[in-house]
């Protein structure tokens, strides 16, 4: 290992323990540039290290302008040295972000397809790479009506149309939605349709090669390769989901028939349960999912006073298992769009010439630690709404004044920073005071500890996160799934967004989580044009 490397992983934060690792293997600059998804599996054993470190893997890339993908033709494919970036089959996730989803609601009848994949993918003695002409539609075209169809698909197609490439969380996402449609269809997955569907996706995205997402079954002489690619391996995966739902494995009772089977007497225990415990989690999360029909029709509740889990270091699970229960599908909005909003946003900033900080400009476009353009896209919102007025009593005469806040309230009200964690009760204890001078009360709010300015000597200095509600800091491990757990615990425990950050809260909303407007809410114009200037983009 060189100095570089070393350097380099320390400063994305990772242990002694696994710099060692590193550099047991012999890894250095150009071997870290170079490793790929299988090798990273290898050396990182936790899921969440490796999906750290393929973040920080693939933004060092961008930075030094090395390509992700290397366009090659294979007329004579190499077996013994082919190197596909996939993760072992039993495993196929990107560890990287985002596309965990399983299929979220499977036919009846995909059985039928599973197995008339399994009929049509018995293994032959040649390898042909032949495909059925269409002479209706291209290829490329082909694919991208499958991904027209989806909110998922338009992400892949701006995101290519932006990047002209695409990163490791957007090669599964298209896949995924690929897949998902052909089971959907009842399309048949056989050998050649996986073959049509790969040379598609290489027609449509240039940068792209077919073989990284199908190669098919070949056998030259002793020699054995299996299918593989990333359209297989979803496949695969979302096949081991059908299995599970159609009790192929024995499972226990799934959570929709065990909520069905309580009565009242049965919800009443388990919330008792709840109310006095807090593990172990198998139990806590069996009876959190549930009761959540059961909980969340009582709006009036303050859940963070009555359910003791709620304050555990992990207490944002619950969350999370609730906003799910709320929003189906929803759960991973943020982080599906924020990528391709990023890049939208330097555009925006570009033609709209916003009067914003140089500094947190540059900090967007050309961050000097890895996820510091991230935090500056959430530093940067709050100035893109004019701040509004609000009417409030005042203490202690309920006195009836009106309150504008201004562009720099606004911003502290969505995101706080403070160089070490010992400021963090005073920043608490900041704003309740202002809420009480108010007559309100203090929302959920975030905050990331460590030196926010772009001096190049502290960007080595390792960053924290923490979604503060009430007197409960859950620290999380990035500043998205800070906000993600703010604006969650907003709609699953029944809170208001705070007044002064309240436009910027509802395009996030709206923007991000698709989750439209109440009636009897107030209507944002600014947000409205915000949205339809970048889905115009």
């Amino acid at each position: 290992m060189d100095s570089y490397t070393q350097d380099i992983m320390k400063q994305w934060g990772f242990s002694t323990e696994i710099i060692t690792i590193f550099k047991d293997q012999e890894i250095d600059q150009v071997a870290l540039l170079n490793l790929t998804e299988t090798m990273i599996i290898e050396l990182l054993p936790k899921i969440g290290q490796r999906s750290r470190f393929l973040k920080h893997l693939e933004d060092l890339k961008i930075q030094k302008n090395v390509s992700v993908d290397s366009k090659k033709k294979h007329h004579i494919i190499d077996w013994d040295n082919l190197e596909i970036e996939l993760a072992p089959m039993d495993s196929f996730e990107d560890v990287n972000s985002t596309d965990n989803i399983v299929c979220d609601t499977i036919p009846d009848n995909c059985n039928t397809a599973v197995q008339e994949f399994k009929d049509h993918c018995v293994p032959t003695a040649e390898c042909s790479y032949t495909t059925t002409k269409n002479n209706d539609n291209s290829l490329a075209q082909q694919i991208k009506t499958i991904l027209s169809k989806y909110q998922d698909g338009e992400f892949v197609l701006d995101y290519y149309k932006l990047k002209s490439h695409f990163n490791e969380a957007m090669r599964n996402k298209l896949v995924s939605v690929i897949i998902k449609d052909q089971i959907r269809s009842q399309v048949i997955l056989n050998r050649s349709r996986l073959i049509i569907l790969a040379k598609g996706i290489e027609e449509l995205f240039p940068s792209e090669t077919e073989e990284t997402y199908f190669i098919p079954y070949c056998k030259e002489g002793n020699i054995i390769s299996p299918n593989r690619g990333k359209l297989y391996g979803k496949f695969c995966n979302i096949k081991k989901e059908i299995s599970k739902i159609s009790n192929v494995k024995k499972r226990h009772l799934s959570e929709s028939d065990q909520e069905i089977n309580l009565n009242h007497e049965d919800y009443k225990d388990s919330l008792t349960w709840l109310k006095n415990n807090i593990e172990p989690d198998i139990t806590l999360h069996k009876l959190w999912k549930a009761t959540a029909s059961y909980r969340l029709k009582d709006t009036n509740n303050n859940m963070m006073n009555t359910y003791i889990a709620l304050t555990k270091p992990t207490g944002h699970i619950l969350i999370d298992i609730d906003f799910n229960y709320m929003y189906a599908g929803k759960q991973m909005s943020l982080f599906d769009k924020f990528p391709i909003f990023k890049e939208k946003l330097k555009i925006y900033l570009e033609i709209k010439q916003i009067n914003i900080s140089k500094n947190l400009i540059a900090k967007l476009t050309d961050p000097h630690r890895p996820g510091d353009d991230d935090i500056a896209v959430f530093e940067i919102l709050p100035y893109l709404f004019p701040p509004v007025s609000i009417i409030v009593l005042k203490p202690p005469n309920n006195t009836r004044c009106t309150i504008r806040a201004s562009k720099i309230e606004q911003a502290a009200a969505f995101i706080s920073n403070v160089t070490n964690a010992n400021e963090l009760k005073k920043v608490q204890s900041d704003k309740i005071n202002k809420a009480f001078s108010l007559g309100l009360t203090v929302q959920p709010f975030v905050v990331f500890v460590g030196e926010s300015d772009l001096d190049e000597n502290i960007s080595n200095n390792p960053l924290s996160y923490y979604t503060v509600i009430n007197n409960t800091y859950f620290k999380v491990e990035t500043i998205l799934k800070a906000f993600d757990v703010c604006f969650k615990s907003f709609h699953t425990l029944s809170l208001k967004y705070p007044f002064e950050a309240e436009q910027v809260w509802r395009f996030i909303q709206e923007y991000f989580y698709k989750i439209p407007d109440n009636r009897g809410e107030k209507k944002f114009l600014s947000v409205k044009t915000l949205i339809k200037d970048l889905d115009n983009m």
